[in-house]
């Protein structure tokens, strides 16, 4: 499903938790299984103020969603940036390519 760019920006507003990696047959069974076991916490949370935060990393900040190239701009309280890559995004999916070439799978929490 293609989204214009508001719709992009509030189709990211929400808490987004770890749903696989992308692209598991490029990883051993190993490494996978300590992966999920080290990010089965991981979520992230968007808010429409324009700020985030990131669990077990304890990482908040602000962030911005540019369309163009596709990315998303994390930038933390204490200025670190990072740019993650969107891979893929639906209204309950989203892929995202992190600075350390970690491709995640993350499904959107629906709050009823």
């Amino acid at each position: 499903m293609i989204f214009s760019c508001s719709q992009n920006r509030d189709v990211l507003v929400g808490k987004w938790r770890f749903k696989n990696f992308y692209k598991i047959q490029d990883l051993d069974s190993l490494a996978l299984n300590i992966g999920k076991k080290r990010f089965s916490k991981l979520s992230m949370v968007f808010y429409s103020d324009k700020t985030y935060e990131v669990s077990i990393l304890d990482l908040k900040g602000t962030w911005n969603y540019n369309k163009p190239s596709n990315t998303i701009l994390l930038k933390n309280n204490d200025g670190n940036e990072k740019l993650l890559k969107v891979i893929k995004l639906e209204k309950r999916t989203l892929v995202a390519i992190f600075p350390n070439e970690m491709e995640i799978e993350f499904e959107k929490d629906i709050q009823n």
